[in-house]
């Protein structure tokens, strides 16, 4: 992403099994506080002041430009900020323990388009040699009991890369160069390839109703799941 990797560390504990507020009192437990002021009780998660820094969840990432930083600058005790040098322009990563009342945020995407409902499916079909495995994925399609054809928890974060960058880094560019005929089939696929924009996409945890955590508590559904799974 933008000629540089971005990478984090998993801490804290699961969403099955992380402290929550009680459900009558919308308060943590005692010796515990909430991660974050900006949050409501359904999305606030609940850890030690002690743990604070190296469990909490973050629950916003962005890449902002330099003339849009002065605000998150301003606020240090909100935002994590690095320096992030693009060829001759400079963009900031931003990250946030306590700016938004979301949930963790537990998935990241890079896509073209808004994440299609579907997990298998493609947000924006690009160009394909007649045999790459991509081709035969659909496009978003329509969930008729959701209502939508994409997955609106994903919120996107302003950083980007292209189809060419993000495939001569990995080696793809190279494998697909050597296949039978590609040139033949893909005339133009530096300039396509270059041409072809992905976004990066957070989406946070599912959520829970605190209602629901006496009689169905999260880590009971989980088990279900899992033994179904197994079965």
């Amino acid at each position: 992403m933008l000629n540089h990797y971005f990478c984090g560390d998993k801490g804290g504990k699961p969403f099955s099994a992380v402290t929550r507020v009680d459900p009558t009192t919308r308060e943590c437990p005692s010796e515990t506080a909430p991660c974050s002021n900006s949050t409501s009780p359904e999305n606030t998660v609940c850890y030690p002041l002690d743990q604070f820094e190296r469990s909490c969840p973050v629950t916003q990432i962005l890449f902002v430009k330099e003339d849009q930083i002065a605000t998150y600058q301003s606020d240090t005790a909100t935002y994590r900020i690095q320096e992030v040098e693009f060829g001759t322009e400079k963009e900031y990563f931003v990250t946030s323990k306590n700016s938004t009342d979301n949930l963790p945020i537990t998935t990241t995407s890079v896509e073209g388009g808004n994440p299609c409902i579907h997990p298998g499916d493609i947000s924006n079909q690009p160009f394909y040699y007649p045999l790459e495995n991509d081709r035969l994925k659909s496009s978003c399609q329509y969930d008729d009991v959701l209502e939508t054809s994409i997955d609106t928890r994903y919120n996107e974060t302003g950083g980007w890369t292209t189809e060419w960058a993000l495939q001569s880094d990995a080696g793809t560019i190279q494998v697909l160069t050597e296949l039978p005929l590609y040139t033949q089939y893909m005339p133009n696929y530096v300039s396509q390839k270059k041409e072809n924009q992905y976004k990066m996409w957070t989406r946070p945890t599912i959520t829970w109703k605190l209602e629901c955590e006496e009689d169905k508590p999260r880590s009971s559904v989980l088990e279900t799941v899992g033994d179904t799974q197994g079965e």
